[in-house]
């Protein structure tokens, strides 16, 4: 599957583009291995370096 590449992207005309900030503590552990895990959009993968990153109420 080829990925998305989105350049020069601009909302502005779009009534249905909300501004929104996330004030949110987040917790970022850097993966040692490879591996996978679940998140509230489904499984991912991960490889060495990637970052995990853990919501405040758990979600990945």
């Amino acid at each position: 599957m080829t990925p998305i590449t989105l350049t020069h992207l601009d909302l502005t005309a779009d009534p249905a583009a909300h501004r929104v900030v996330k004030d949110e503590t987040a917790a970022v552990q850097f993966a040692e291995e490879p591996g996978s895990l679940m998140s509230l959009e489904g499984p991912n993968r991960y490889a060495p370096g990637d970052a995990l990153i853990t919501g405040a109420t758990g979600e990945r």
